[in-house]
């Protein structure tokens, strides 16, 4: 007898997700004539709500739980099974050339060093032991976990992210070909099978170059102006705009991210430094040979994540001895207007130095980088990257015109085409926000009924070959062609 095919829902959606999420899945599930969905026993109480119950009416719920054989479900087996090999791999995990390893065994490893970090206490330069020992046993009970599902029949699987130990519980799935749908900034996006792909990427360069075509210059910039007033879209860069401070004086500075909040959900091997705190030490270890003054700035949604990143930075810089750095608490966009150098690791700070027409230096490679490596400075080595710091030729730190227009494009279309969240109604959740998560679930309800057949739309398209999931606005442009 034929078995029926299933999708599986990984556990780490909040419920005003799952709202989503499960209508997109629905309509999947339909044209991939998959009967079957497997969630775990505390996702069971979205089918109360009557909207998600009707569309599951003909799709058969299968828990995990009964899936699972006895020995993954209970800790003390767990442990007799992995706790040997977790002692084993902390002695030597670190020996390992991440540069050298294979695809699947890169992401397993990058895994665990994820995953210590967001387990470890502001300040903390190196993990303690049991925190690493706890991180290496979390990602092998979710390797051990993915392994047994892998092979229940499961067809598709989409899960919350795919960082820390969700990272290797997808790799699992990718490695035996099976598609994965990742989830990030309210966009669901396909990951191919032994290349990282992200929210805003777009290895897809045919569905990226159209998205840039058919995104009016006129209004990508009248967007990018009300972002610069705390009016756009992106809820970190108009609480930065909010933080007023500004110092005309500020010529080097230095944009940190929240420590704590994993970058890696596209993992580039070719950049120079493993983590951000890696990256931290070194740059102010370089900085500090510098006659310039530097000014490193706290990312303005770090106490919402419930870390304190200056412990660390006054670690760092008492370590090496840096008397030229200020670390600034507040600051709004307007500081890049008269700057000379931006660094970043990777994220949004970069796109909006552009904008504003300095080349920023980032770490790993992002959406803009990969489609024209010429908007940044990228080192390929610690000796590239202590020169470019240390450089008073501020002219190679400027953009052209057609990459500020450029920039102004992907910041459109970064925050008003990938991201789905004004469209669901969705407000910004932080990890301990109870309150917040419930308010969420509330809003995007509120909407769900008036989103129906925008999110089934948005499911037969990534059930025929869609990468990702588009705003309504991504959508009308995806479509500009064709009309």
């Amino acid at each position: 007898m034929r078995k029926n095919k299933r999708l599986l829902i990984e556990s780490g959606f909040f419920p005003s997700q799952l709202l989503w999420i499960l209508i997109i899945a629905s309509e999947y599930c339909k044209n991939k004539q998959i009967k079957e969905l497997v969630i775990q026993k505390k996702q069971l109480s979205i089918f109360k709500n009557k909207l998600i119950k009707k569309e599951f009416k003909n799709i058969k719920i299968v828990l995990v739980e009964d899936l699972l054989p006895f020995y993954l479900k209970k800790n003390f087996f767990l442990y007799l099974l992995l706790l040997p090999k977790s002692i084993l791999l902390s002695f030597f995990w670190n020996k390992k050339n991440l540069q050298l390893l294979d695809w699947y065994d890169y992401q397993f490893f990058h895994s665990i060093i994820d995953t210590y970090l967001s387990l470890s206490k502001d300040g903390t330069i190196k993990p303690n032991y049991l925190v690493l020992l706890k991180s290496i046993y979390l990602n092998l009970k979710k390797e051990k976990i993915a392994e047994y599902l892998s092979s229940q029949n499961i067809s598709a699987v989409i899960t919350s992210h795919n960082v820390y130990t969700v990272k290797t519980f997808n790799s699992v799935f990718r490695k035996k070909k099976i598609p994965v749908f990742c989830q990030a900034v309210s966009n669901i996006y396909r990951q191919p099978e032994k290349k990282d792909e992200s929210w805003n990427i777009l290895h897809n360069r045919k569905l990226r170059k159209k998205l840039l075509k058919n995104t009016s210059y006129s209004v990508a910039h009248e967007y990018w102006t009300s972002k610069f007033l705390g009016k756009g879209d992106y809820f970190d860069s108009n609480l930065a705009y909010k933080k007023q401070k500004f110092n005309r004086n500020i010529k080097n500075i230095v944009m940190l991210h929240i420590i704590r909040d994993s970058p890696y959900l596209a993992l580039d091997k070719s950049r120079i430094f493993i983590n951000y705190i890696d990256w931290i030490d070194h740059t102010i270890k370089i900085i500090s040979k510098s006659k310039e003054k530097w000014f490193f700035k706290i990312h303005p949604n770090s106490k919402n994540w419930g870390e304190n990143p200056k412990v660390l930075l006054y670690k760092l810089i008492k370590n090496n001895k840096a008397k030229n750095i200020t670390i600034l608490n507040n600051g709004n966009l307007k500081l890049m207007k008269n700057l000379h150098k931006v660094v970043t690791y990777s994220g949004s700070a970069s796109y909006e130095a552009i904008s504003l027409g300095i080349k920023p230096v980032i770490i790993s490679n992002n959406s803009i980088c990969h489609y024209d490596k010429s908007t940044v400075l990228k080192p390929k080595n610690l000796k590239e990257y202590e020169k470019i710091l240390l450089s008073r030729n501020y002219q190679k730190f400027k953009t052209s015109k057609e990459q500020i227009k450029l920039a102004k494009k992907f910041i459109y279309i970064n925050e008003k085409v990938m991201s789905l969240t004004k469209d669901l109604n969705s407000i910004p959740i932080y990890r301990s926000e109870k309150k917040r998560k419930e308010l969420d679930y509330i809003m995007v309800n509120k909407s769900l009924k008036k989103n129906l057949l925008f999110l089934k739309k948005l499911g037969y398209y990534i059930s025929k070959g869609l990468s990702h999931t588009l705003s309504r606005k991504g959508l009308d442009l995806l479509n500009k062609d064709l009309r």
